[in-house]
């Protein structure tokens, strides 16, 4: 896939953190500065982009190549 800007986010991309010096986390760029990720503490669950733990963590966004191809429009065959 392709780096994004944080600005320019759309549903299904892929938003990466590190949360320490070797661990890193994913989540679902769903809508509204919301993304969708699992918890340990609470299983799959929904955060805010722009809350503080996860604004400091922020690393990358990326949009994979399946989505470019439905979001312009291509078949997926």
């Amino acid at each position: 896939g392709r780096h994004v800007d944080i600005n320019s986010l759309k549903a299904g991309d892929l938003v990466f953190f590190r949360i320490g010096n070797n661990t890193r986390h994913v989540g679902i760029y769903l809508e509204n500065r919301r993304f969708m990720h699992a918890s340990r503490s609470r299983g799959v669950t929904i955060s805010q982009l722009d809350h503080r733990y996860w604004k400091s963590r922020y690393w990358k966004s990326v949009r994979s190549s399946w989505l470019m191809n439905i979001t312009d429009g291509q078949s997926l065959q």
